[in-house]
């Protein structure tokens, strides 16, 4: 990822600021920090051309603890959240807690939560030391889905009767999504006179015997 960096001749005063046009469907970023001298200022933006409901969480205590907030972006539009003011300030968030006054640093995450197969989210993180003056960017990397599989299998269906299907889908930043919206419509069976699929993966027993979807 290109950077820009400005600093005066002391290199004690400066600046910098990234360039990068990726889209995902979910960020996780790396340490933020928060204390007399520093501060971090972190933002995601919607860069799709649909409204989307973004989810925004900080994680601290070694990720055993949790501050989540979430909010509807549209397209371009983006969410700033200044960690230090949330901690100094006792924000609840959508839960109605608050993060501890004398927290100092942790880990963060952006996620689409009304298309999570569909990249469009953007993040961007500073660090701010106000010793010197310099203003760092904090890196933060985009999640991939890899290697989805069925929720049920085998999967029983009735005769007669009908059973849902859905799809597990982990990420390389080590999370686990069931959702079916990226693949709706695309559903089918080995065998039609054994059972059907409609376009929500809802499955129905026609006849006995074993088949594929």
């Amino acid at each position: 990822m290109a950077v820009a960096a400005s600093y005066d001749d002391s290199l004690r005063y400066g600046a910098q600021t990234p360039f990068s046009d990726q889209l995902s469907f979910k960020w996780e970023g790396s340490r933020w920090e928060y204390d007399v001298q520093h501060d971090s200022i972190i933002t995601g933006g919607n860069g799709g051309t649909k409204p989307i409901r973004a989810a925004f969480t900080l994680f601290y205590n070694e990720g055993t603890d949790k501050y989540e907030l979430e909010q509807t972006l549209q397209p371009d539009e983006q969410m700033w959240i200044d960690v230090g003011r949330l901690i100094r300030e006792r924000v609840p968030d959508k839960n109605g807690k608050t993060m501890p006054m004398d927290l100092a640093s942790g880990s963060y995450e952006f996620r689409n939560l009304t298309d999570p197969g569909n990249a469009t989210l953007f993040e961007g993180k500073v660090i701010y030391d106000k010793t010197y003056g310099h203003v760092a960017y904090g890196c933060g990397g985009p999640c991939c889905d890899t290697n989805p599989y069925v929720q049920f299998n085998p999967l029983g269906v009735p005769f007669q009767g009908t059973s849902g299907q859905g799809v597990y889908v982990p990420d390389n930043c080590g999370g686990l999504s069931l959702y079916n919206f990226p693949f709706y419509g695309n559903w089918s069976t080995g065998s039609q006179s054994i059972a059907t699929v409609d376009y929500y993966a809802k499955h129905t027993g026609v006849g006995m015997g074993s088949t594929t979807s």
